[in-house]
């Protein structure tokens, strides 16, 4: 079957900072944990952003999570293969099951203060 490269980044994925990086590859059909680490308790919202493998591509947001409040999937992810549980205590993880093709790409892990 094909392959999917998901590239990680200390179990978040994030793309300027200089960490020891790793790369998750799964098969399509099967399904793929994503999980990021919050490093600041006092942030409030996390992200997970997907860069698709086409050529200057941009970001595209696909979670957003607001701690104790919510969290929601993109309308473009929202097929009912990504999910995510929310801010909890070990931070904020996203699931695909099962993953595509197209589902291939760098993924993003973003925090930040409420706006």
């Amino acid at each position: 079957g094909s392959v999917l490269p998901f590239s990680c980044t200390n179990g978040a994925l994030l793309f300027a900072l200089l960490r020891d990086s790793s790369s998750l590859i799964s098969r399509v059909g099967q399904s793929v944990k994503l999980s990021c680490s919050q490093m600041e308790t006092s942030h409030r919202q996390m992200f997970w952003y997907k860069q698709p493998v086409e050529k200057d591509s941009k970001l595209e947001l696909v979670v957003l999570a607001l701690k104790d409040v919510n969290v929601q999937i993109e309308k473009d992810f929202s097929d009912g293969r990504f999910k995510s549980s929310g801010i909890q205590t070990e931070g904020l993880s996203l699931s695909i099951e099962p993953a595509s093709l197209n589902d291939s790409g760098i993924y993003y892990c973003a925090e930040s203060e409420t706006q």
